[in-house]
């Protein structure tokens, strides 16, 4: 885990926040053929989701364990349709 400050990008932030998401994917299938690296990305926004450094750290926190369940909740849904796919009739 790292932290990152970006100032002043909030109109861009989901923009950028795909882009890398997006460059990631990509090198993780060219280095191992499939689909199995992603991220998952904590927001926190100053002054809106806290005032001090420890308040923005707990929000960003929560935030990206939110987008790792909802990472492992789609991957699973995947997971059960290629199950349910490949099993005969």
């Amino acid at each position: 885990e790292f932290v990152v400050v970006l100032a002043g990008l909030h109109p861009e932030l989901k923009r950028r926040i795909e882009s890398l998401d997006t460059l990631v994917h990509k090198a993780g299938r060219e280095i191992s053929g499939e689909d199995t690296l992603g991220i998952s990305i904590g927001v926190a926004l100053f002054p809106e989701n806290g005032a001090d450094l420890d308040a923005l750290l707990s929000y960003a926190a929560l935030d990206m364990e939110r987008a790792k369940h909802a990472r492992k909740g789609a991957r699973s849904s995947l997971l059960e349709l290629a199950g349910s796919v490949e099993r005969p009739s």
